[in-house]
This record gives C-alpha cells, structure tokens and sequence, in this order.
C-alpha cells in the first residue's frame, strides 16, 4: 500500500461483482453489481448495488456517497470502466463528458488508476471481497427489490462495515477516524445535487 492520504484528499472507486439475484418482479435472475467506494485516510465506506454498470448508475452512485459522506474528497481514483473513463492515459485521460461534468459540479479532480495497476486503489480492492461475503453472499433471498437492496447496504455500511475495529487504523473504527479527522477536511457539497441530463 502506497502511504495514507492526507484526510479528505482522496476516494478510490470500483465495481464488483457481488452475485445473482433472482427479481421477484419480473422472475428473472439479474447479476448485481457493487458500487464501492472508499475514502483512503479512514477508510470509510459506501457501497450501493446496482444492476448496470452503465453511465446513469456510474454518476448517480458517486452523487448518493457524497450525500453519504456529506462532502466530497479533493481526488477520486477509479478504474478505467468506460462510464468513467473513455480512454485511459497515464498523462492525459479522456474522461467520459457526464462524469466530467460531474466532477466539475463538485470540485472534484478525476485521477484513474494506471491500466492494470489494482495497487493504484488497493484500499477499494480488498474491499470488493468482503462486501461481497459479508453483505450479499447467503442474503438474496431476503431482498424483495433493488431499492430494498440499496437501503440495506446503507444501514449495513452504517452498523457493520463502518464499526468493526481496522488493525490498520491502530484499532479504530473506519466512523471513528473519519468523524475525528477527515470529516472536516471533505469539500462541502454544493447547494443542489448533480443531475445526469437525459
């Protein structure tokens, strides 16, 4: 792991996988996917399942964890999916124009990881597995629709995920850290919230 990040300096994104669900509505088995993501000073964590990883779900999700964290970090690092990122660079991406758009609305610097590079956002990667175990696996029957879902992971991000005790956080809790140091550091959000045009 690269060192810490100064508190509010940065937030690593990634999509993962999380399983199938079968929707009751419409009787058909749909991949979820996870929105993840991270602030990389307390490792506070927001995780929104969706069933595309399209340009609507890319934009609307980093809107709800800005909500969340009730700010936004200076700098965020996500991988090179295409919803994000049209051509990735090391110098120079070319950033896809609605999350340009959004970035800008926030204040917000776009930085995506080097292609192939998962050391570049490793605090969002070893999370993937865990969400995956931890909040979906063994629990799809219990979930009656996707917005069920969602609220689920944000209570299960607020009582679970942002309590247990980090070694890497000398024994703290990710809640602990980000209300002692990183809070007053995120960028305040702007009066309205980002709306993807259509």
């Amino acid at each position: 792991l690269r060192d810490t990040p100064p508190p509010g300096a940065e937030a690593q994104v990634d999509y993962g996988l999380l399983g199938r669900w079968l929707d009751p509505v419409s009787g058909r088995m749909r991949r979820i996917w996870g929105f993840i993501i991270v602030l990389a000073c307390s490792r506070l964590m927001f995780v929104q399942p969706v069933w595309k990883m399209d340009e609507f779900s890319w934009t609307e999700s980093h809107v709800r964890a800005f909500e969340y964290f009730g700010g936004a970090s200076a700098r965020i690092v996500p991988d090179n999916l295409k919803s994000g990122v049209v051509h990735p660079d090391l110098y120079d991406p070319l950033v896809n124009k609605s999350f340009g758009e959004l970035a800008e609305h926030y204040g917000v610097l776009i930085d995506p990881a080097r292609v192939v590079k998962p050391r570049d956002k490793a605090r969002v990667e070893s999370h993937v597995p865990y969400v995956r175990d931890s909040f979906f696996a063994g629990r799809e029957d219990q979930f009656t629709s996707l917005s069920m879902m969602q609220a689920e992971a944000v209570r299960w991000c607020d009582e679970v995920a942002n309590r247990r005790a980090s070694r890497a956080l000398g024994g703290l809790s990710p809640r602990e850290v980000f209300e002692a140091e990183e809070r007053a550091h995120l960028l305040a959000l702007p009066q309205r919230r980002f709306e993807l045009a259509r």
